[in-house]
């Protein structure tokens, strides 16, 4: 028996039978998550960590991945941590940006940050921009991992 499949599954029923019985509270939650400048801050920094550990520790030897946008084989690591930083920081506030103001739109209509849109056009945007904020999360997270995984004979390239 796969252990994480079961516990995956037993997490997200949890959290649907949560959000049956306290539909409210988890939408006021999640609105006041994506109004939050914090929260912004807080990914910010620890994208802008995990993508410099990358950039400094990783020595490029065996990366076979399309993990980095930007790739520089002469160690032009301060080059290669601006750039994906940059990115990767760029494409999630955007992201989350669009969340939030989906999000609020439709789901409660108090303000309206898309005039001249249709329904569908929100539902699509929303769609869109949970796929780009996973995105660069993801992508971050894998870099971090690979450094955690780095043989510990490797140094710095600094």
């Amino acid at each position: 028996m796969n252990k994480k499949v079961v516990l995956v599954a037993l997490c997200l029923f949890f959290l649907c039978v949560l959000f049956i019985f306290l539909k409210d509270t988890v939408m006021s939650c999640i609105r006041y998550l994506l109004e939050a400048e914090k929260v912004k801050f807080i990914f910010t920094a620890l994208m802008f960590t995990m993508i410099s550990c990358y950039s400094i520790f990783n020595k490029h030897e065996t990366d076979n991945t399309n993990i980095c946008f930007y790739r520089f084989k002469n160690n032009f690591w301060l080059l290669d941590l601006l750039l994906n930083s940059c990115t990767y920081i760029s494409i999630f506030l955007t992201a989350f940006s669009l969340l939030k103001g989906t999000y609020i739109q439709k789901f409660y209509g108090d303000k309206i940050y898309f005039l001249e849109f249709e329904a569908y056009d929100i539902y699509v945007m929303f769609g869109v921009s949970l796929i780009l904020l996973w995105y660069a999360l993801y992508n971050c997270v894998q870099m971090f991992i690979e450094v955690v995984h780095i043989k510990s004979s490797k140094k710095p390239i600094i």
